[in-house]
């Protein structure tokens, strides 16, 4: 099931990634072409995905370590449901930013800088959960 939520993003990066070098060659700070341009963007989502993964684990690490009479189990369940549930309302969210711009060619462009904003946000959620 997992597969077929990222198959919408693998086609698009898919359409982009075989003609043009990759984000560490391409100059992102002067990116100009629409290829340029998705190639920084999906490197910039795949970093923030990547802490956003991370965060994640931190925090279910650190939920399984409650005491104080709370059910970690409990808690971290908690947890991974409003993950899934944000996870389908970003997918949503982002996929209706792509279809606003149909026919454009910064509509890839839009779609991965929604996935990335929405992600960023997320880890400042995620890191406000943390106990101390």
């Amino acid at each position: 099931m997992k597969a077929f939520k990222t198959l919408p993003l693998l086609m698009l990066l898919a359409g982009c990634s075989d003609a043009e070098e990759p984000a560490a060659a391409t100059d992102c700070s002067n990116a100009l072409t629409t290829m340029e341009i998705n190639t920084c963007a999906a490197a910039q989502q795949e970093q923030t995905e990547a802490q956003l993964n991370a965060v994640y684990q931190q925090l279910m690490k650190r939920l399984a370590e409650l005491d104080g009479g709370l059910d970690p189990v409990s808690v971290q369940e908690q947890v991974r449901t409003a993950q899934r549930l944000w996870i389908d309302f970003r997918k949503a969210d982002c996929d209706a930013q792509f279809a606003l711009y149909a026919g454009g060619s910064i509509r890839t462009a839009v779609y991965l800088g929604c996935m990335q904003t929405r992600a960023a946000q997320r880890i400042t959620e995620l890191e406000s959960y943390f106990p101390y």
